[in-house]
């Protein structure tokens, strides 16, 4: 009988493994290089911008070299930096999705914020390019003005992101990021400003986040509508605007930032409380429509929420507060109206 051979399949030795490491640290190098080269071109199609976890690793890249709440010297002319994104395409598909996770009906007009999701990868890439002037971590978004002259149809978009101004505060920098949506014709549909925040070492260590007042203002009896701040918001918000901030996802990723449980996004629960407030017939979607929004407290998930409301007969609109139900802490001031206003056009 013929004797059957054995084949004895060694180990890699370790070399073999060293080596394999190598080479994988080297596409994923190559990977993230190609990539995050984008970043410097400053003008790209919205179907070929840079992917965001190569955003968070340029940031990161930055960040640990950099001091939160310093302004660091760079080009005098704040808006030296600017961020164009071509053809971004709004999706029926997409759409839907939004509206549903955001508490829309589904028959209702393209919401305002609907746009972030063009203007979340443009101003990405705006705070981790070389020429911004701040650390990219710890960015804190504190206010947000949005004006919408032309209602959002179905079609394509071009979106822009520049540094309007930096300011030095007591607790740390502040820096206006004007966001720019324009239709086919070239004609401003939506413009933002985008306050965000540096902090100082001694903002953080003492708290300091105030800057506006708590409440709003308020009528004698404003009304109320209370929602609920589900499990899970933020991954699908992630899902459908791009946030993909880990404070916002899951409750691991958000005690590595030092919160309990995750934190709601921000514009989600202004996007909500939009909703709510149409559905309840106080606002109207659609242009001319303004809002403001402060962003205060952190909304933890899951919760529940009152939205306290003053009709405004003055500006079409209301003010409005949206705090926790139990301990009436806020996390979001703001107002809205049927109106667009030419500071921001």
């Amino acid at each position: 009988m013929a004797s059957k051979e054995l084949h004895v399949v060694g180990f890699p030795s370790y070399l073999d493994i060293v080596f394999i490491i190598f080479i994988l640290l080297l596409a994923a190098f190559m990977y993230l290089y190609r990539t995050i080269a984008l970043i410097d071109t400053f003008l790209y199609d919205f179907d070929k911008r840079p992917r965001l976890s190569s955003l968070y690793f340029k940031g990161l890249c930055r960040g640990v070299l950099m001091k939160q709440g310093k302004l660091y010297d760079g080009d005098a002319d704040a808006h030296a930096v600017q961020i164009y994104a071509r053809k971004c395409r709004v999706d029926v598909g997409h759409l839907r999705l939004y509206k549903a996770v955001c508490g829309y009906p589904h028959t209702c007009k393209i919401p305002v914020y609907y746009m972030e999701c063009f203007s979340i990868p443009v101003v990405t890439t705006l705070v981790t390019s070389s020429k911004f002037r701040l650390s990219p971590l710890g960015l804190i978004h504190i206010r947000e003005v949005t004006d919408q002259y032309e209602d959002i149809l179905v079609g394509t978009y071009n979106v822009s992101a520049k540094v309007s101004e930096y300011r030095e505060t007591e607790r740390g920098v502040e820096v206006d990021i004007k966001v720019e949506t324009f239709n086919e014709d070239e004609i401003c549909v939506v413009k933002s400003i985008v306050t965000l925040l540096s902090r100082s070492k001694a903002a953080q260590k003492g708290g300091g986040r105030k800057t506006h007042p708590e409440t709003a203002e308020e009528g004698d009896s404003p009304e109320t509508i209370a929602f609920e701040v589900p499990p899970g918001i933020g991954v699908k918000y992630a899902r459908v605007s791009g946030d993909y901030n880990p404070h916002h996802l899951y409750k691991l990723t958000a005690k590595v930032f030092g919160f309990k449980s995750p934190i709601a996004p921000g514009m989600w629960t202004v996007a909500h409380t939009l909703a709510e407030l149409h559905k309840n017939g106080f606002v109207q979607l659609g242009a001319p429509l303004h809002v403001e929004a402060f962003f205060k407290r952190p909304l933890f998930i899951p919760g529940d929420v009152l939205v306290k409301h003053t009709m405004d007969s003055s500006e079409d609109g209301c003010t409005f507060r949206v705090e926790n139900k139990d301990t009436k802490e806020p996390h979001v001031i703001g107002s809205i109206s049927n109106t667009a206003k030419s500071v921001a056009r």
